[in-house]
């Protein structure tokens, strides 16, 4: 995206209507479920009016850019070594896979 798209969409407004947004769609989708739960015909309307600003709440938020990259390594540090096969030994697993169950005989 832009430079411009991005300075506009990183505003105190755009982060203000999307803070409105979200917690209109939240407050009109419990009110949903609960009228749903009490069997009232209304709470499908309620869904669906929530269900709108929401949408229109990630799709703003689809178009910003991330705020930073995150390193994962450092939250997962296996993911620094790559995708490996050896982290299980071919021989204990077969090991595992042929003891006896609590000392058993099979009939």
């Amino acid at each position: 995206m832009g430079s411009k798209l991005s300075k506009k969409l990183d505003s105190k407004k755009v982060h203000h209507i999307q803070r409105f947004l979200r917690n209109f769609g939240l407050a009109f989708i419990t009110l949903g479920g609960l009228f749903i739960i009490n069997d009232n015909n209304f709470g499908l309307w309620f869904l669906t009016i929530g269900a709108i600003p929401y949408s229109i709440f990630y799709f703003i938020l689809g178009l910003q850019e991330p705020r930073e990259e995150i390193n994962w390594e450092l939250i997962f540090p296996e993911l620094a070594l790559g995708h490996s096969d050896d982290l299980y030994d071919d021989d204990d697993l077969n090991l595992t896979l042929n003891k006896e169950d609590d000392g058993r005989e099979n009939n």
